[in-house]
């Protein structure tokens, strides 16, 4: 039965998508956020979490989204397990690093100190997945597992290979690891590379070896899209089940009393999505920034995304609603003052994003999370008289005070479960909350607390890099490109110009394209005038 319906659900969705997953976007590419992030996934002891364009560490939250500029540490007792859509990223103790690139085709990590091991499940033509160190920049080639060390006070590296490919790019040589072979890289402006077989395997390597078995015994993997990023939290945690209507359903169990999804966790502002909802449970990831809930036979249930489709993370599937008072229009009124109040999307509910995105991100970000019936009227829905079922849902809509949304507050204690009555007099005040980020202070911190030292000061030469960062990071060093080599040409700190997606025809099979030369050059021009770094989060001015 569930073939059937995935055979089915699949068919349905490339028939009506066909000529909208192609539509060219009005607006530049450069104007829409990454279709993916990173995730903190796990926590073992003490990490530390720096934000893109702040000077301060702070501790990181289970769950906290990671992008472009993001530094992790783990302190000497720590260790920590990172997500993205293809890849989990693991640091041992004493570990520091950060996201150099976090886009839909390139993801780029900076190792300045400590030990990591990636394992690579899958490598697309145009991904590109680098290691950076002090030493040399490393390009994984395959999908495979491996391991890299960077010592400054020796000023070397080490890269183990044990299943893939991997070449290592000095500034003026290149060479290639392959499985079953490591390689110990010393010097800078002359690399040296030494080549042995592989080191015993010490605790660190089995702890990842003993969490990449349990991902790979996850049954959720039938039924989401590989690019699900936490999808394998959700076997422990609740069951699966297929509704003759909605198709594969996800249940939570051992939810506390009053649960509602989107209730138990905080809200974190994170450019260039603006808040963001970072979730308290350990599986509280991929239903809250994927899929859609609906209440199924009494119990709250997650539908995820169709799977024939590569996953769009989104920051918070939701709707927020104003009223309880005649001159409120936007803001909630509580009994304490000012609230905010939302509830969560249903099944084929357009998901307008609060942030400026092209026409063709809204189609993708919608039909790779939801089944849409009509895909070519997606631009035409209203946000404002869509007709969403968890809205007449009781205990659906969840209220709390509006310094505690915007102070990033946790919200066990203090979210409130407005009556059937008092909801009934809201109002759809759309998919951005009435927090105006250009008025308030920028929340990018929650619930795991202040201020915290970080990693201790060192003088560490710059990271090399081979791929293009998105923006000039003076803790890098790019390697000198050939002219005919991909991003060539292009000036440093800017990456290459996105190319149209590939239009997908009713049989399944991808249809590439080359762009014609007005394309080419629009796209060059676009890359000279405007900057990923300039992007800012676009939100509707609202009355108080």
């Amino acid at each position: 039965m569930l073939t059937r319906w995935i055979a089915f659900s699949g068919l349905l969705c490339l028939l009506n998508c066909t000529h909208t997953v192609g539509a060219r976007a009005p607006q530049a590419p450069e104007s829409d956020p990454p279709g993916q992030v990173a995730r903190v996934s796990l926590i073992r002891g003490d990490l530390e979490w720096k934000p893109a364009g702040t000077s301060s560490w702070r501790h990181a939250d289970l769950n906290q989204p990671l992008s472009v500029g993001d530094e992790i540490w783990t302190a000497n007792d720590g260790r920590a397990e990172l997500q993205t859509g293809a890849a989990t990223i693991r640091l041992a103790a004493g570990t520091q690093m950060a996201f150099l690139n976090l886009s839909d085709e390139v993801i780029q990590i900076k190792l300045t100190l400590g030990t990591l091991r990636v394992r690579l499940r899958s490598l697309e033509e145009k991904d590109a997945f680098e290691l950076s160190t002090p030493n040399a920049a490393i390009s994984l080639l395959r999908a495979g597992d491996y391991r890299l060390e960077v010592q400054p006070a020796s000023s070397s590296a080490r890269l183990a290979v044990y299943l893939g490919n991997a070449e290592v790019h000095g500034l003026k040589q290149t060479s290639v690891a392959h499985a079953g072979e490591e390689l110990t890289l010393t010097g800078v402006e002359t690399l040296t590379t030494a080549t042995g077989p592989l080191r015993a395997e010490d605790d660190f390597d089995a702890f990842c070896i003993s969490r990449d078995r349990e991902a790979e015994r996850s049954r959720s993997a039938e039924y989401v899209s590989p690019r699900v990023i936490g999808y394998s939290d959700l076997d422990a945690y609740g069951s699966w089940s297929v509704d003759v209507t909605w198709g594969p359903v996800w249940m939570p169990s051992r939810v506390p009393p009053l649960w509602a999804p989107y209730r138990f966790g905080h809200w974190i502002w994170m450019p260039p999505w603006g808040w963001t909802w970072v979730d308290d449970t350990p599986w509280g990831f991929a239903p809250f920034h994927y899929g859609r809930w609906l209440r199924l036979r009494g119990n709250w249930s997650w539908l995820p995304g169709p799977r024939i489709h590569r996953a769009i993370y989104a920051p918070a599937l939701v709707v927020f609603v104003g009223g309880g008072s005649p001159r409120l229009q936007y803001h909630y009124q509580l009994a304490s003052g000012l609230g905010v109040a939302w509830f969560p999307l249903g099944p084929r509910e357009i998901y307008t994003p609060p942030f400026r995105a092209s026409r063709r991100y809204v189609t993708n970000v919608n039909i790779s999370n939801t089944v849409v019936i009509h895909p070519d009227r997606i631009h035409q829905s209203d946000p404002y008289r869509q007709n969403y079922r968890n809205r007449h849902e009781n205990g659906a809509v969840t209220a709390v005070p509006r310094e505690d949304f915007v102070g990033g507050r946790p919200l066990r204690g203090v979210a409130q479960v407005p009556s059937p009555a008092d909801v009934s007099r809201t109002q759809i005040s759309g998919m951005a909350p009435p927090v105006d980020p250009r008025r308030e202070p920028l929340v990018r911190g929650g619930a795991a607390g202040g201020v915290v030292n970080g990693p201790p000061a060192r003088n560490s030469p710059p990271a090399i890099v081979r791929q293009p960062t998105p923006t000039r990071d003076p803790s890098v060093r790019q390697i000198p490109r050939s002219p005919g080599e991909r991003g060539a040409g292009r000036p440093e700190g800017r990456p290459e110009a996105p190319t149209r997606q590939p239009r997908i025809p009713a049989d399944g099979r991808q249809e590439t394209r080359t762009p014609t030369r007005t394309e080419r050059e629009r796209s060059r021009s676009i890359e000279r005038e405007r900057s990923p770094s300039s992007r800012v989060p676009a939100e509707r001015r609202r009355p108080e």
